[in-house]
């Protein structure tokens, strides 16, 4: 199974402990001068491939809560309208 990877939230500081996580995911981050030691993710063409259905599982149980489309999975860590 294969997805495009997305997260809800774009602005990150840099001490954020997920931001190194989601670096490890391939996300890559510029500065963002908005508010101090600001970080916002500049590259969002990350593929996520899942084997099993446990690994799925895995990866819920340390993002959280996950937002299923039929070819892409977002990580539901900010507030979106």
């Amino acid at each position: 199974m294969k997805f495009e990877l997305t997260t809800t939230e774009l602005f990150y500081r840099r001490d954020d402990e997920c931001v190194e996580e989601l670096k490890k995911l391939g996300f890559k981050f510029e500065e963002y001068n908005f508010f101090e030691n600001g970080l916002r993710i500049i590259d969002e063409d990350v593929m996520i491939e899942f084997e099993t259905l446990e690994e799925l599982r895995d990866f819920a149980e340390k993002w959280g809560e996950l937002v299923f489309t039929e070819d892409e999975i977002e990580i539901y860590n900010g507030y979106r309208e």
